[in-house]
């Protein structure tokens, strides 16, 4: 099977997102920042309501299959739907367990993380700058062998020279007088 393009991929996305949206999280419970949604209020039919929750929920793997996610993708998929189906099954507790669990929009989460790493999409940069710790090791991904010390020294040598600039000297002028002597390349 072919896979589909970005832009059909993109079109899944959102509709996998309305969908979970309407599905998990489209009514909000008053004075509280509880939001449920339809597949909780079906849920409160004992056993049917369980059941139109179930293949709801499909439809999120029938895009996945659509989208071209692997099969693991999909048997996490699988294990999401199985545990709010049978965790909506018991008596009470589970029409709470239903409104909390959310099982399509953590399906949706799992397609959107697949798809993006298949597009090799940056996500998005985390809120504080130095949240992101392993700065180090991607510049040693880039292709030089030590790139941050390189740069490091770099640094360093055009601030050493800067400070010299500032006092009115040249940047070798701060070298005793028989090093300035033995070298050509510095002049006196």
């Amino acid at each position: 099977m072919q896979k589909p393009s970005e832009a059909r991929q993109r079109a899944i996305l959102a509709r996998l997102d309305k969908f979970s949206r309407f599905t998990d999280s489209n009514i909000a419970i008053p004075f509280t920042n509880v939001r449920i949604g339809a597949e909780a209020v079906i849920g409160l039919l004992p056993v049917v309501g369980d059941a139109v929750g179930l293949v709801l929920a499909g439809y999120v793997l029938v895009e996945a299959q659509r989208a071209g996610a692997t099969k693991a993708v999909k048997m996490r998929m699988l294990r999401n739907m199985g545990i709010d189906f049978l965790g909506g099954l018991l008596p009470v507790v589970g029409d709470a367990f239903d409104a909390v669990y959310k099982a399509n929009t953590r399906n949706t989460r799992l397609l959107r993380n697949y798809l993006e790493k298949e597009l090799a999409i940056e996500p998005p940069p985390p809120p504080f700058p130095l949240a992101d710790r392993d700065w180090s090791i991607r510049a040693v991904r880039c292709g030089d062998r030590w790139p941050h010390a390189f740069i490091l020294s770099r640094i360093l040598l055009l601030k050493h020279q800067a400070g010299f600039r500032m006092a009115g000297l040249p940047p070798n002028q701060h070298l005793p007088v028989p090093y300035r002597r033995q070298h050509r390349s510095l002049p006196e």
